[in-house]
């Protein structure tokens, strides 16, 4: 039984002297707290049998607190929750009304490619009819130059072989 300070019986004997040795090891829930620091490097007492460290059931702790029926915790306001969803609906709108943009900019450069692609095709089909065209060309110039080239007063080898009779070989 531990006496209270305070209390009117100043009875203060042998009894009372031995409970105040056992109890001084104890510290109070308060100076445990506010000595957390402290406890950590003070070296440690043995406790009496039948103490705990922990409050009793119905103690009131600085963690435990009421204040308008709910717990001092590590709990946001509601007003922080509330801003924190405004935040969430503008960045939402924000990155919908870009996604927007950026959607239409792709249609746009999409359509641009296709018909880039169509003018592609154009100018292909374009050179493949110069090539041609090229081609026949070369091979007049190539027989105007052999025309060029040949000499009037011969005959050509052509109109020789015309103008020759053909020779049969006679049979035995």
């Amino acid at each position: 039984m531990a006496l209270d300070s305070n209390s009117p019986g100043d009875d203060r004997g042998a009894a009372a002297g031995a409970e105040r040795a056992g109890g001084a090891g104890l510290k109070l829930v308060g100076e445990r707290s506010q000595n957390l620091g402290a406890a950590s490097s003070a070296p440690t007492t043995e406790r009496p049998a039948g103490t705990s460290t922990e409050p009793e059931r119905g103690a009131s702790t600085p963690s435990a607190k009421v204040s308008g029926g709910r717990k001092a915790g590590r709990r946001l306001p509601l007003w922080l929750f509330v801003l924190l969803f405004i935040a969430f609906l503008i960045a939402f709108g924000y990155q919908t009304h870009h996604a927007g943009r950026l959607e239409s900019e792709v249609a746009r450069l999409e359509a641009s490619l296709a018909q880039a692609e169509s003018r592609l095709e154009s100018h292909r089909t374009h050179l493949l009819e110069i090539r041609g065209g090229v081609h026949d060309l070369t091979t007049r110039l190539e027989s105007l130059r052999t025309l060029i080239d040949r000499d009037p007063t011969v005959e050509s080898p052509a109109d020789l072989a015309a103008e020759a009779p053909v020779e049969r070989p006679a049979e035995p």
